[in-house]
Formats: C-alpha cells, structure tokens, sequence
C-alpha cells in the first residue's frame, strides 16, 4: 500500500477540515513520519484547496491527539470539552 492509499484510508472529515490521528504517523512500518507528513499535506491540499484561487493557505493544527489541516479560510476549530 501506498503512503497515498494509506493516508486517504485513516483521513477523517472534521468541519472546516481533515484530520489524522498521530499515531498514523509513527506507527507506519512501512513509511516514514517524513514521507506521510509530505504526503497528508497533498492531500489535504486537493480536497480542501482544490483550484480555488483566493484560498491558498493551509494550517496545521493539533487538536487532543489529531493533526488537523484545514483552508485558512475556514472557520476556526474549537476545543472539545
């Protein structure tokens, strides 16, 4: 399996974003933390991004034990209680 496949299998949808719990980035035996990182970003960028001009900023957020990215233009995350 591609770090492509195994990124777009462990994805979650989160309002405003997409999210990855960490593990999935250490726990591969079969890629590095690096190459998923670098990987999960592209990915974001195509879903969230696309080829909308006037959105061109991707953050990187941790939120409990998730990376979440999302289009600076979202709205901003809150924190669970």
């Amino acid at each position: 399996m591609t770090a492509y496949e195994y990124l777009q299998k462990t994805a979650y949808g989160v309002a405003g974003g997409l999210a990855w719990a960490q593990h999935v980035f250490t726990r591969s035996p079969r890629h590095t933390p690096e190459e998923l990182i670098d990987v999960a970003v592209d990915i974001a960028w195509e879903r969230l991004l696309g080829r909308k001009p006037h959105r061109l900023s991707l953050l990187v957020e941790q939120r409990g034990k998730m990376l979440v990215f999302r289009s600076a233009s979202s709205a901003p995350l809150t924190q669970a209680a």
